[in-house]
């Protein structure tokens, strides 16, 4: 198998908006809402099980996508790091030794 092909088809852990996530995405994690299991981990979601997340308000969902999909740049993890760096900078600047 070619390497190329194999790093074209990764997959990467994203966190995503409930209103980003499309049909035929996989889910990286299990869903609970109460304390109950609404969906399972590896779960391929349908436009119908997305619906009945959003009626259960739910709110974002931990997917897979391929390295090379364009909606990993809206990864809501990534920006959450990405927003608490900027609120601790100015305190590790000012950090004394």
């Amino acid at each position: 198998m070619d390497i190329a092909y194999v790093a074209e088809n990764m997959l990467r852990k994203v966190t995503l908006s409930i209103d980003e996530v499309e049909a035929n995405d996989i889910l990286a994690e299990d869903i609970f809402s109460d304390y109950r299991l609404l969906a399972k981990k590896d779960l391929v979601l349908t436009e119908r099980i997305i619906a009945l997340l959003k009626l259960r308000k739910v709110g974002e969902l931990c997917v897979y996508l391929p390295t090379n999909s364009v909606r990993i740049v809206h990864d809501l993890s990534m920006q959450r790091t990405r927003d608490c760096g900027d609120i601790f900078a100015p305190l590790l600047e000012k950090r004394m030794w």
